[in-house]
């Protein structure tokens, strides 16, 4: 059975933890980080393109 509560009810720490624990239970962290490491390769090369056209 899950209880219910008010988030206000809650500490900010407490409900940050809940949260953040609820997100790493639901994503795969590594996963992300290799997509984020991913989009900073493909924004430095966009960026590098950019600059070749000053």
């Amino acid at each position: 059975m899950h209880a219910t509560v008010q988030a206000e009810a809650l500490s900010p720490t407490l409900l940050t933890d809940l949260v953040r624990a609820g997100v790493e239970e639901a994503v795969d962290l590594r996963a992300l980080e290799r997509v984020r490491a991913r989009a900073e390769r493909e924004r430095q090369r966009v960026v590098a393109k950019a600059e070749r056209l000053r």
